[in-house]
């Protein structure tokens, strides 16, 4: 298949993957096979090809915003050709504290799609079933993409919001303020300080971190979670 892989080792602007013929996945246990139909370019993905974040992994294929059509290892309820999403959290260990009380991600040994394992700029990819996003075929692949990174952003951050009372933001950047003004946050529920150096635990901002066991490690793309309690 051809596939645009990065060799780990940052070079001029512009001239980060190498577009090569490379093996088509295996099927694993667990897993479904992919053939992409769309993936989108995230600043995460950047970060990695510009060396930002370290290198994991040689000739790694980057890409977490993954629409594809399931063609191998099909189940009942995932099918084969039916549509699916692959998001940057491709895997958790299910174990770990975090996991254990419904914050996959900040995992302790977590799998990311287009950085510890390879991602969507191919022809095919490999997901964990179980980490995918049933998507109706209907919907226009290309369209469908972005929202499979700062649109679940956005879609959580409103869900909590209506559950809740309170704006709940995985981490302060200009993409979480502007998925929650188009997925319709109510302005009393967004956050009142959006500017970075706002974003950090000060009482007169009302902001706390959620609790978490000392010594975790935060992980790159994870975002701690802060609460901003309703103004009204």
């Amino acid at each position: 298949m051809r596939a645009a892989v990065y060799n780990g080792i940052p070079t001029a602007e512009g001239n980060h993957l190498r577009i090569e013929d490379v093996p088509r996945p295996m099927l694993q246990s667990g897993h479904v096979l992919l053939r992409v139909i769309a993936c989108g370019v995230c600043r995460t993905d950047l970060h990695i090809v510009e060396g930002d974040l370290p290198s994991l992994r040689p000739n790694l294929i980057p890409g977490h915003q993954i629409v594809g059509e399931v063609v191998d290892g099909g189940t009942d309820a995932i099918p084969l050709g039916s549509q699916v999403g692959v998001s940057w959290m491709g895997g958790t260990d299910g174990d770990c504290w975090f996991c254990k009380h419904q914050m996959e991600n900040l995992c302790d040994h977590p799998v990311f799609t287009g950085y510890t394992v390879d991602g969507g700029y191919a022809e095919y990819a490999l997901v964990r079933a179980d980490f995918t996003f049933p998507i109706p075929l209907g919907l226009d692949a290309v369209h469908v993409a972005p929202l499979l990174c700062a649109g679940i952003i956005g879609f959580s951050c409103a869900q909590e919001s209506s559950a809740s009372g309170a704006c709940v933001l995985p981490e302060y950047n200009r993409a979480n303020v502007w998925a929650c003004s188009v997925l319709g946050v109510p302005p009393h529920l967004r956050c009142p300080f959006c500017s970075p150096g706002d974003a950090r635990p000060t009482s007169s901002h009302g902001v706390r971190h959620t609790e978490r066991p000392p010594q975790s490690s935060m992980q790159p793309g994870s975002g701690e979670r802060m609460t901003v309690p309703r103004l009204h």
